[in-house]
């Protein structure tokens, strides 16, 4: 008998974690979070806020919802917590979507865009 995936299909509760994995991520600040993460192994709260140019505690809320679905990890050491992406599967996410967005964003008929948009 064929399973769900040998038909091409994906499974409902599947398809519903994918569904919240983007919703997370469709916050410009939290993708830009992340991008920041990725560039570096670790970074602490306070030079991630200073870097996007954002407060320490929207930085800290936007960390902690990424957190909550595994995006990324944190370690303490005293007072600073530092974060770092979850692992590469997170990296190879967002650079599919990114490279995707600006295929989309190609003009008709040029190179890197293949629909069929007039």
């Amino acid at each position: 008998m064929a399973t769900i995936e040998d038909r091409g299909e994906v499974a409902i509760a599947d398809a519903a974690r994918i569904a919240t994995m983007f919703r997370v991520l469709g916050d410009a600040s939290r993708c830009r979070l992340v991008y920041t993460l990725l560039r570096r192994d670790e970074i602490c709260v306070g030079e991630l806020a200073d870097r996007l140019g954002m407060s320490e505690s929207n930085v800290s809320h936007h960390l902690s919802v990424l957190r909550a679905h595994g995006l990324v990890r944190f370690r303490r050491e005293g007072k600073q917590v530092f974060y770092a992406p979850d692992d590469e599967h997170i990296r190879l996410l967002l650079d599919m979507t990114l490279e995707h967005v600006r295929h989309a964003d190609a003009p008709p008929g040029e190179p890197g865009n293949h629909s069929s948009r007039p």
